[in-house]
C-alpha cells in the first residue's frame, strides 16, 4: 500500500492517453501560460480486477502563475500490474485566467506514466457553463510519491 501513496494525487496534475484535440484560436495568437499548483485528494474509492487497481478520486487544488485560483476535480486512475497507470478526469477553474479576466471554466485532464512520473494535458471545455472567455491547452508534470503533491504546467490560451 505505501507504493500507492501518491498515485491517485497525480490525476489532477496530471494525460499523454487522453490528448485533446488541437484548438482553434480564434482570438488572434495565443500567450504563453506556465506556473505551478498543489492537489489534495478529497476523497478516495478503490476497487481490483485482473490485477489492475481502479481509484475514484476527488480533488481539490490551487494553481499559481498564468492561472492563480482553485480547483476541484473528479477523475478515474487505473494502476496497472507492471507500474504503468493512466488517469482521466473533468474539473472547474475559479480564479484569475491570464489576461481574459477572472471567472470559472471548466477543463479536462488526461495523463500516463508511472506512479512515480505522471504525464498529462488539460485543456479548457464546455464554454456554455464559463463565467470567463478562455481556450487553453496545457501539458503538465507530476513528480508522483517523492513529491509534495505539486505539479508544474506550460502552454497557451486565448481569449
Amino acid at each position: 500500500m505505501a507504493a500507492m501513496k501518491w498515485p491517485y494525487a497525480a490525476v489532477a496534475a496530471v494525460g499523454l492517453s487522453f490528448v485533446l484535440a488541437t484548438p482553434a484560436w480564434a482570438g488572434g495568437p495565443p500567450a504563453a501560460s506556465g506556473g505551478s499548483g498543489t492537489i489534495t485528494p478529497v476523497s478516495i474509492s478503490s476497487r481490483t480486477a485482473d490485477g489492475n487497481t481502479f481509484l475514484d478520486i476527488s480533488f481539490a487544488g490551487t494553481m499559481t502563475g498564468t492561472f492563480a485560483g482553485t480547483f476541484t476535480e473528479t477523475a478515474t486512475q487505473v494502476i496497472h500490474p507492471d507500474g504503468t497507470t493512466e488517469a482521466h478526469g473533468f474539473g472547474t477553474f475559479t480564479g484569475q485566467a491570464g489576461s481574459c479576466g477572472s471567472g470559472s471554466y471548466g477543463f479536462q485532464v488526461g495523463a500516463r506514466g508511472t506512479v512515480a512520473l505522471l504525464m498529462g494535458r488539460f485543456g479548457s471545455i464546455d464554454q456554455s457553463g464559463a463565467t470567463v472567455t478562455i481556450h487553453t491547452e496545457n501539458t503538465f508534470v507530476f513528480p508522483g510519491p517523492g513529491g509534495p503533491g505539486t505539479f508544474v504546467y506550460s502552454g497557451r490560451y486565448t481569449c
